[in-house]
């Protein structure tokens, strides 16, 4: 819809206020003017007031813009002034044409009008106007749009006070003359508080609470609401926020104890998904205050630092494409974990210091799948998976892709712990099936007994399979579809690309392929995780392309963030009790870039490193691991362990497109990168032949492209590359 300005020049500077908050001239003018008319009844007053109103309310203005706004309405346009604040004709009801018709648009188009004009009245009373007709059920949805989307949280304000009653109580307060007896007399005539009597008076004013970081007022506001969807929700969060606001110091927070959360689907997952952190940060206070041993405690004390620190950088994020947390409540969660924060680190020093006086066993997981506090870093696609898979109204089927060594198979193990009780999963690694030597038998007998074993439902037996696998398969797959009690299945299926493998080796046939793509589709309560190094676009078989429909997400597995493998590093297990410096948690994430296996592997050979010193060496070190350390540890011998890494994504790169290792070992020397014009001269691939080769290396986190030029990822694998194909030939 176009939105068409006209009106007198723009002043040089925009006015910083909107029309709920008058200029105090134009309070001190017009209405001085009136109250001398008032007051004594004399021409001077209203010579005042009819040129204080000229001066400020322009009526040239509004005059043309009422001459014009009919026929620009006729041409679905819209006049604002950008001068008077009086309300033009029709306007208010075009905007709320707007929202009626599309909502969240008519917000974007809100914002526009009220950037460019002064038109706040005619704003508010559409958005008034729009609501009543709105369904209950929806109303607390869109005033979460509203609340989100809007520039001006006055808006939300008024949708719950009264602008009229508001706007005259600023008149009355520039009404010089009026005995102050009278101002209050006249005053206490309007209602300018928020109205909680209606639901749509209700729900503006718990957002509004909210923003304002009064979680009790939000807490009054939603309870009119809790019979609308969502209601319960909002009520249940604001009287949350309303008891962790409340502790003064951390013994009180030992004492809290939260409601049970409401049952998803959420309006606000990320919110909720930060109460889970502070319940487990109120489970971390009460160690605490209970736990008998130093190291319980102090590991208790930095679990909850490190999860209040987690919730403030995350929170934090103001920008659209970081933002996580809602604005009506970011602010005020921001606060209480800051607070609790710092009341947690003045009791740092009582916990007391710890002395390590016997050679620690390494917590970190080289190669195998990690479990517990080691598995860090993943909530966005847990949470992605719980949507596609609780939250959707049929379980959806999914590729996990991302090069070896990325956590993977971590994520498949460790779903079930964030399932609901009535999703199962059954999981299985395609690579544990050997050589199967019994073709597609061996694979569905396979899954069948991991099926068996999560549903508590009997398996077909072994000659059936045999006989006629296939077949029996998808018989067995009805059986469960009809007996199970569960809401859903997920079959996972590890090392995907195996399958590939087995037919290009002829264990299986092509056949096997239309087989699963039928089970895939086969029903609404069963749902397939496929994960691997590729997605099935990337899978170079003609057999491969029929699963693209078939499948409604694929979800890449990338690097950990600086504060995941932070707490990697430094919360690995509730017995940790070695710190990090600064400058060393800066430096493996600088080698490493977040990539999981490498950063166990260097916690692994510090820890190695600080027991041989300590304990077989007898050097006295401090309880801390330094840059010094890290340095020290990045050898020959960390290479040659990681380099089964290493090699799988040196070998990952020499599938199509072809040419992806020359593109690694040009750009390994150059720890700052080459731009796309630099490669051009350096290899003999032209512009349309790179492209591609530039593009797969992206997708599989090989190569980044960081001010215009492209660099590999992981600052090791760089290293190693290079010390491969360089240093190596030199020597040779």
């Amino acid at each position: 819809m176009a939105l068409i300005f006209i009106g007198s020049e723009l002043p040089e500077e925009l006015p910083e206020e909107l029309p709920s908050e008058l200029p105090e001239e134009l309070s001190e003018e017009l209405t001085g003017g009136v109250a001398v008319g008032v007051a004594v009844g004399v021409a001077y007053g209203v010579a005042v007031g009819v040129a204080g109103g000229v001066a400020i309310l322009r009526p040239e203005n509004w005059l043309m813009g009422c001459y014009l706004s009919s026929w620009l309405l006729k041409q679905r346009g819209l006049l604002t002034s950008r001068i008077t604040v009086v309300p033009l004709p029709n306007v208010a009801t075009l905007l709320e044409n707007w929202l009626r018709e599309d909502w969240q648009a008519g917000i974007y188009n809100l914002n526009q009008i009220l950037e460019y004009s002064l038109q706040f009245i005619a704003v508010i009373k559409a958005i008034n106007q729009a609501i009543k007709k709105i369904p209950d059920e929806q109303l607390i949805y869109r005033f979460s749009q509203l609340s989100e989307i809007t520039k001006d949280w006055d808006l939300v304000k008024y949708c719950s006070a009264s602008l009229r009653d508001s706007l005259k109580s600023r008149a009355l307060d520039g009404f010089f003359l009026l005995l102050p007896a009278w101002k209050r007399s006249l005053k206490s005539r309007l209602n300018t508080d928020l109205r909680i009597d209606t639901f749509p008076h209700a729900i503006a004013a718990g957002f509004w609470y909210l923003y304002q970081e009064n979680p009790s007022k939000a807490t009054e506001a939603f309870q009119v609401t809790r019979s609308l969807l969502y209601g319960e929700e909002m009520y249940v969060l604001a009287t949350i926020l309303t008891t962790l606001e409340q502790p003064e110091d951390w013994q009180d927070i030992v004492t809290i104890n939260l409601p049970s959360f409401p049952s998803p689907p959420y309006l606000r997952s990320n919110t909720w998904e930060v109460m889970n952190k502070f319940q487990t940060i109120i489970a971390n206070v009460q160690e605490i205050e209970q736990a008998t041993t130093i190291v319980r405690r102090s590991t208790a004390l930095n679990r909850a630092i490190g999860e209040l620190r987690n919730i403030i950088e995350r929170g934090g994020k103001e920008t659209e494409k970081d933002k996580f947390l809602p604005e009506a409540e970011r602010d005020l969660i921001i606060k209480i974990a800051q607070k609790w924060k710092s009341s947690l680190e003045t009791i740092a020093t009582e916990v007391g210091d710890i002395t390590i006086t016997e050679p620690i066993s390494s917590p970190y997981v080289i190669g195998d799948p990690v479990f517990g506090q080691l598995f860090v870093g993943r909530e966005d696609i847990l949470r992605e998976l719980k949507e596609l898979w609780i939250n959707a109204a049929q379980v959806q089927s999914v590729i996990l892709y991302g090069h070896r060594r990325m956590g993977k198979t971590s994520i498949l193990r460790n779903i079930n712990s964030c399932l609901d009780a009535d999703i199962k999963l059954a999981y299985l690694n395609l690579q544990i099936l050997g050589e199967v030597r019994q073709g597609s038998s061996e694979i569905v007998m396979a899954m069948s007994d991991e099926i068996s074993e999560v549903l508590d439902i009997s398996a077909p037996n072994d000659t059936d399979f045999l006989q006629s696998p296939e077949r029996t398969f998808r018989r067995f797959l009805k059986k469960i579809e009809k007996e199970m009690t569960c809401q859903g299945l997920i079959i996972a299926l590890d090392e995907f690309e195996t399958l590939e493998y087995l037919i290009e080796e002829e264990k299986i046939s092509k056949e096997f392929m239309k087989s699963l793509r039928s089970w895939v589709q086969m029903s609404p309560k069963i749902g397939f995780i496929f994960a691997g190094l590729h997605t099935l676009k990337e899978m170079s078989s003609d057999y491969f392309h029929p699963f693209y429909a078939s499948f409604s997400r694929n979800i890449l597995v990338s690097f950990l963030s600086k504060p995941a493998t932070n707490q990697l590093l430094e919360s690995p297990n509730e017995n940790f009790t070695l710190q990090y410096t600064k400058e060393a948690l800066e430096e493996i994430y600088y080698l490493s870039n977040g990539q999981p296996y490498l950063v166990n592997l260097i916690g692994f050979y510090l820890i190695r490193r600080f027991n041989d010193y300590r304990f077989n060496q007898k050097i006295k070190t401090d309880d801390k691991l330094t840059l010094e350390d890290v340095t020290a540890i990045i050898n020959n011998n960390f290479f040659q362990q990681g380099s089964y890494y290493f090699h799988g994504i040196w070998n990952q790169a020499a599938t199509s497109p072809d040419g992806q290792q020359e593109i690694i070992k040009i750009l390994a020397p150059y720890q700052q990168g080459l731009t796309i014009n630099q490669l051009l001269e350096t290899s003999n691939f032209t512009e349309s032949e790179i492209e591609p080769i530039i593009e797969s290396l992206k997708r599989h986190d090989v190569i980044e492209e960081k001010d215009n030029k492209y660099v590999i990822t992981v600052e090791l694998f760089r290293q190693w590359v290079t010390n491969e194909y360089y240093v190596a030939q030199e020597k040779n």
